[in-house]
């Protein structure tokens, strides 16, 4: 029975160091293949009793090897997690995730600042957690189109531009009782400021962001623009 019991641990020592080869190398696990020699050795000079005492020294530092190993494989995963929603977050930050999806760019950010302390605290399975549900909420994020931030004025007959009709079209404001935000905002540029009913073709006007939109270039009609959000 002890010789079966200390080949027993043994032969669960090189399981173990064949499934976990990159992280054998630690102190733990130095411990138990040393215990395992002498176990070997007085098991070889007949020892049986010294051999089962070795053997069960082995055991205990294996079992401390495991939870060891356990501990980086998760914290190696952790970080892992942690630099792709970084990665992540500055590539929604780039299509101006922000600004056009706040709740689930705000909801990752304060993730990804949560995940970093519990990470400092070593509580790594709740950092590879968190950080999943941060990347499949960065995963509702997609490029759009930019409103455009400048409009250059066609004519009254063709197009029926004035600041009311302009304000109202999706691209703008969407709104046409926003007039006098897009006026107040180009009325130096007007012939009487004071008059904004006149405005000249060909007067490039620009139009203010006035719910944090993000806004650049100039109106193209080839473009398909999302309508502002109101």
């Amino acid at each position: 029975m002890k010789k079966l019991i200390v080949l027993l641990v043994m032969c669960g020592l090189v399981l173990f160091s064949a499934t976990a080869a990159s992280y054998t190398n630690n102190t733990y696990q130095k411990q138990a293949r040393e215990y395992s020699r002498l176990a070997q050795e007085a098991f070889d000079s007949g020892e049986y009793d010294l051999a089962v005492e070795y053997a069960e020294m082995a055991a205990e530092y294996t079992v401390l090897s495991e939870a060891y190993i356990r501990t980086m494989v998760a914290r190696s995963d952790a970080q892992k997690q942690l630099n792709q929603l970084q990665k992540q977050l500055a590539y929604a930050k780039s299509i101006h995730g922000d600004v056009n999806y706040p709740n689930y760019y705000n909801l990752a950010s304060q993730i990804y600042k949560a995940s970093l302390e519990a990470f400092d605290a070593a509580q790594y399975e709740d950092v590879i957690a968190w950080t999943a549900d941060a990347l499949d909420a960065l995963k509702e994020i997609s490029a759009v189109t930019a409103l455009p931030k400048y409009y250059v004025v066609r004519t009254w007959a063709g197009d029926r531009d004035c600041f009311w009709n302009i304000a109202g079209r999706s691209y703008v404001f969407g709104n046409v009782w926003q007039w006098k935000k897009l006026y107040e905002a180009n009325k130096d540029k007007l012939p009487n400021p004071n008059n904004p009913d006149i405005i000249e073709e060909g007067m490039i006007l620009e139009i203010p962001s006035i719910k944090g939109e993000v806004r650049e270039g100039t109106y193209d009609p080839k473009k398909t623009y999302d309508p502002i959000k109101n």
